[in-house]
């Protein structure tokens, strides 16, 4: 799926070169040229964003990285590194399975899975 509007493609192509986790703050000081002046702009093109599914909010951080993997929308498995503050996506399909079954179980239907993991990447090793 592509971003539909101009604002949206531009952020979703930052978060895309970025390695580290970026907030709505960062966003907005690297586009104050592009006529983004507001954080409400910022975040009404990060909620576009993150119900396409094309990235992911890092709770724990309070900043956003964009998609790597085609999941549907809603889930994410994050490692972060304590050390260097990297942020790597990793497949949901085996936490999902897991969690699908326990639902099951539980009669308990998950609607969101945002799942952060937190230690050291093999750079900081």
């Amino acid at each position: 799926m592509k971003p539909r509007k101009q604002r949206q493609q531009l952020i979703y192509d930052y978060l895309r070169e970025k390695n580290t986790p970026q907030s709505a703050y960062d966003i907005l000081d690297a586009f104050r040229d592009h006529g983004i002046r507001a954080p409400v702009q910022v975040y009404r093109e990060l909620k576009k964003l993150l119900e396409c599914g094309l990235i992911h909010k890092v709770e724990s951080l309070n900043a956003y990285i964009a998609c790597k993997h085609e999941h549907r929308s809603g889930q994410s498995v994050v490692a972060i590194c304590n050390d260097c503050g990297s942020v790597q996506e990793m497949s949901v399909s085996v936490f999902s399975d897991h969690f699908q079954s326990l639902s099951d179980w539980e009669e308990f239907t998950p609607q969101e899975m945002n799942i952060e993991v937190k230690g050291r990447c093999s750079d900081c090793d």
